[in-house]
């Protein structure tokens, strides 16, 4: 009888021993995924930064040629939606004699803007 709980104490503590290494098996690999998943959810705060950055240049894109294109253009406040284009415009990738003379072409009525500012303005359009 001794010997019998001998054998099941020892087929017991193997077992206990074969969960527990199993059990920190498990454990490890439960860190793994923790730590890649924080790893994803740091790339998605990244891209979703990105996006939202991307987004807010697009809609100021779309303002600047909704808006304040337009009304240069159309020489409508034309100095003022020039000066909101301005910072846009930076951004932008402008031939420097683009850039200026803009302000030239924004400072004529449209009734007496030339070839020259017809070209201004439509190579701004492109831009945009």
């Amino acid at each position: 009888m001794l010997a019998k709980a001998e054998r099941d104490l020892a087929a017991a503590a193997q077992d206990a021993h074969a969960k527990t290494a199993s059990y920190s098996e498990a454990a490890a690999a439960a860190n793994v995924a923790n730590k890649q998943l924080e790893e994803r959810h740091e790339a998605q705060r990244v891209g979703d930064a990105a996006m939202v950055q991307a987004q807010q240049s697009k809609e100021t894109l779309e303002k600047g040629i909704r808006v304040h294109f337009r009304a240069i253009v159309e020489a409508q406040d034309c100095e003022q939606h020039h000066q909101a284009q301005l910072p846009l415009l930076k951004e932008l990738t402008l031939d420097k004699s683009l850039m200026s003379a803009l302000p030239g072409v924004c400072t004529k009525p449209a009734s007496d803007r030339g070839a020259f500012d017809a070209m201004v303005l439509e190579q701004l359009g492109k831009t945009l």
